[in-house]
């Protein structure tokens, strides 16, 4: 069972890149769900991924931040960053529209 996981974002940020939200669940490969930018103001940030958290918490998922030019790169990163692939049930719109 994977738990919800919020990663900040960490480093000095590339100008081209931003962060994105990153909705999903881990398992024999990584389920993607949702990815879209996240809030820059850091009080909606925050009230978003506790707000998410909850959710996904709720359906096992997981929630996690990652950086990168376009969702499909931040998405990329994360798998990386988890050592998965994705799995083919994943929901590719938000992925494949970067």
């Amino acid at each position: 069972m994977s738990t919800t996981a919020q990663t900040p974002a960490t480093g000095t940020a590339d100008p081209g890149e931003r962060e994105f939200v990153i909705v999903g669940r881990d398992g024999a490969g990584y389920t993607l769900w949702d990815a879209a930018p996240a809030p820059t103001d850091p009080v909606r940030r925050a009230r978003v991924l506790e707000e998410l958290g909850v959710e996904a918490m709720d359906a096992l998922g997981r929630v996690d931040t990652a950086r990168g030019a376009t969702a499909r790169e931040a998405v990329d990163r994360l798998l990386a960053r988890l050592g998965l692939a994705l799995a083919p049930d994943s929901d590719l719109t938000a992925y494949q529209a970067s």
